[in-house]
């Protein structure tokens, strides 16, 4: 159709330009016709613009640029042609694709345009901003993938976008910070993967992340995670959402019912000198994003706990959790041992089932939280350690209680075979005044603290007042203290 109409309107401007010569006057008085009006859909250039116009709708698509160079795009909401107006509704698919020269792109009085098309702007290098209208609600497949200048995106306000799709902004890779619309609800597959962003604030509207959605993302170091507006629902993460983001050094979890993916925060950690730098978990949606992956990992290893087990049973439960966590001596676990640091971050559940990374004190807090998870009940397992220098746990099989140790690989066993094991006979003095780990000694249940770091800092006061108590060997919350702390 577009052949034919090209054609048609050549004739016409033909006819035009010689009745205009003949009569000594301007050839054209309006902007030149690129098709004609006469089939229902026509590709027309007005100002430094072309559009596809619909004189049965009066509606018009933005469909490219009618010179070059062109460097600001500015978009009107409404324009006459031929004694028409037209609303501009809309931007046709790849209408901007590989252009070499628009730097900024201003949407703010298309107060009719609703859609922008997929690849619209698809890697225009020079493009440096985009100032959005208040009504447009979808941001196409591509729209400004490979944007590699873009550096300013203004949503204007904008409570319409619901849907951010597929790889719409990947590879913006100068992209610094966006401010995502409160309305929006879904963000779709690499929508911002191996973009620039340093800093990501995910809005409480937004129910789904799909797969890789923010992946290699490089600089990215912050992540906040809205909390819940009027009970508002929870979020799904999907896989590898924020895989490779190894700058993160903060996320918080102030979102509560969040349902995540294993891999959603695969390898957000990176080695720098010789430790591991991952990210820090704060806010109560830890313990939902925790739990998700826990019901996940269960289930995937067949593990589910209850109170009728024999002894023999509550024995292989114990063991295989720890097996699958943390691994034998001839088999590796889901999780390997590596020191994260800041320190805290060792002990931080969130983190550490994250980066499948952590030492002692990640281990054991995994451990206990995920055979709470599976159903065993909190008298029978305990978070244990000294407060400082080892973490492990406690399980209750039958009236005894058990060491088992998955960080280091020791399954289940009396606490002498736990003490030789471990090698204080080669680490302590033989002269200290080293008491050794035993059933009776230094358990507690507790959720997300740990102890000291090497300075003698403590991490929390709440974590001061566990060492305390633990030193004093008292009992408070209902839960006892016994032994003293190793010195």
């Amino acid at each position: 159709m577009y052949s034919k109409n090209i054609i048609a309107g050549m004739l016409i401007a033909a006819t035009v330009c010689s009745a205009s010569l003949n009569n000594n006057a301007a050839v054209f008085t309006e902007n030149s016709v690129i098709a004609d009006a006469a089939d229902s859909t026509s590709e027309i250039a007005y100002v430094n613009l072309k559009y596809i116009i619909n004189p049965s709708t009066k509606q018009a698509q933005l469909s490219g640029v009618n010179y070059m160079p062109l460097k600001e795009v500015s978009v009107p909401a409404t324009f006459t042609w031929h004694g028409i107006t037209y609303k501009v509704t809309s931007i046709k698919s790849s209408a901007f694709k590989n252009n070499k020269y628009i730097t900024s792109v201003d949407l703010s009085l298309a107060n009719n345009l609703t859609n922008i098309g997929a690849y619209a702007f698809q890697n225009v290098k020079t493009l440096k901003s985009i100032k959005f209208n208040s009504v447009i609600n979808s941001i196409g497949t591509y729209t400004f993938s490979g944007c590699t200048a873009l550096s300013n995106v203004n949503f204007n306000g904008n409570h319409k976008i619901t849907n951010i799709f597929a790889n719409a902004f990947s590879d913006c890779t100068s992209l610094n910070s966006i401010s995502i619309p409160s309305s929006v609800t879904t963000i779709y597959n690499n929508a911002f993967s191996n973009s620039g962003l340093a800093e990501l604030t995910i809005p409480n509207s937004v129910k789904n992340i799909y797969a890789n959605a923010f992946s290699d993302c490089k600089k990215l170091k912050k992540i906040t995670f809205e909390a819940n507006s009027n009970g508002g629902a929870g979020l799904s993460l999907g896989a590898d959402a924020f895989k490779n983001d190894t700058a993160l050094r903060d996320v918080y979890f102030n979102r509560t019912g969040i349902e995540a993916s294993l891999s959603s925060f695969a390898s957000c950690y990176q080695k720098i000198g010789d430790f591991y730098y991952s990210f820090n978990s704060y806010g109560n949606g830890q313990t939902d994003y925790c739990r998700s992956i826990y019901r996940k990992l269960l289930s995937q290893w067949g593990l589910k706990y209850s109170t009728n087990y024999t002894e023999q049973q509550q024995r292989e439960f114990f063991a295989k959790l720890g097996e699958y966590l943390g691994g034998t001596e001839s088999k590796t676990g889901y999780m390997v041992r590596g020191e994260l640091r800041p320190q805290a971050q060792c002990g931080m559940a969130a983190t550490v089932i994250s980066a499948r990374k952590g030492t002692c004190g990640g281990f054991s807090r995994v451990y206990y939280d995920m055979c709470l998870q599976a159903g065993v009940p909190s008298s029978r397992v305990l978070f244990a350690g000294d407060c400082h220098c080892h973490a492990w746990n406690y399980v209750k099989i039958g009236n005894n209680w058990y060491n088992i140790d998955s960080s280091n690989k020791i399954g289940l066993c009396g606490s002498q075979e736990f003490k030789n094991k471990m090698g204080w006979y080669t680490d302590i003095p033989t002269n200290s005044n080293f008491a050794y780990h035993a059933p009776q000694n230094w358990y507690a249940s507790v959720k997300n603290y740990i102890g000291s770091d090497d300075a003698g800092n403590y991490v929390s006061p709440v974590t001061k007042l566990f060492d305390e108590i633990l030193n004093s060997s008292h009992s408070e919350w209902d839960i006892s203290f016994t032994g003293t702390r190793v010195k």
